[in-house]
């Protein structure tokens, strides 16, 4: 089966500023972004006797690994991507916090991204964020296996990620509010603000151009229970995104 690499070449770009302003854009296109990011903050936690170490698979620019780090700054954290572009990003957001990380480049979406060593089973937490939804839905219930296998017993794992609703009258009317909210917000910054019908038709041609395969609530929480995870629940949700918390 041929890979689709249309996240690659909408994130891997060296001459596209998506990455350089990752933060600034997604401040707009990811609603509530402050709150997504602080389930990472206020719910990642390492067990007593355990090393603190965690894994940011799909790392990007870092947001979700640096809001564990600014609870843990002590804890060894290896971030994982694979855009080079993302993860300079990351390096460069680290140096100027004096934050230590490690960086692994690696294609999530190959049967074998764990064959190049670097990776090795054991971590009490692992997080990703706003990335598996790049991958097919067989990649993703496989990788949320291979997720369970490199934590250590109890290990958690939390994950949010872009989602669809179970059905399209749902996901039509979701789409439309997270528009009404990206036109406020852009107003707000003082943004050029399209029309709804714009705005909604960008929305979707984002998602082609970025190879989006966003998977429902149900579809992750009944993988996660698949993968092995003893206990599964949902943290949080709001307009198309959610972040899901696991327990090994």
């Amino acid at each position: 089966m041929k890979k689709d690499v249309r996240w690659k070449k909408f994130w891997d770009n060296r001459k596209s500023k998506l990455a350089s302003d990752y933060s600034n854009i997604h401040d707009i296109y990811i609603q509530k972004r402050g709150e997504m990011l602080s389930m990472f903050f206020e719910y990642s936690m390492f067990p007593a006797n355990t090393p603190k170490k965690f894994l940011d698979l799909g790392a990007g620019t870092g947001a979700a690994g640096f809001a564990v780090l600014s609870r843990f700054p002590d804890a060894k954290a290896l971030f994982v991507d694979g855009s080079e572009v993302m993860l300079a990003e990351a390096v460069k957001t680290a140096d100027k916090n004096k934050l230590k990380i490690s960086c692994l480049l690696r294609d999530f979406s190959s049967k074998d991204w764990l064959k190049g060593g670097g990776i090795k089973p054991g971590y009490p937490l692992i997080i990703s964020n706003l990335m598996i939804h790049h991958l097919t839905d067989r990649r993703k219930a496989v990788f949320f296996r291979e997720i369970r296998n490199l934590l250590a017993p109890g290990g958690l794992f939390i994950y949010g990620d872009y989602l669809r609703m179970a059905d399209n009258k749902t996901e039509d009317y979701q789409c439309e509010l997270r528009a009404l909210d990206i036109l406020k917000l852009k107003k707000e910054h003082g943004w050029k603000v399209p029309s709804l019908k714009d705005e909604i038709k960008s929305i979707k041609n984002t998602e082609i151009k970025s190879g989006d395969m966003a998977p429902t609530p149900g579809f992750v929480l009944a993988s996660l229970r698949k993968a092995g995870f003893k206990k599964t629940a949902m943290l949080w949700f709001y307009l198309k995104f959610g972040v899901f918390i696991a327990v090994k």
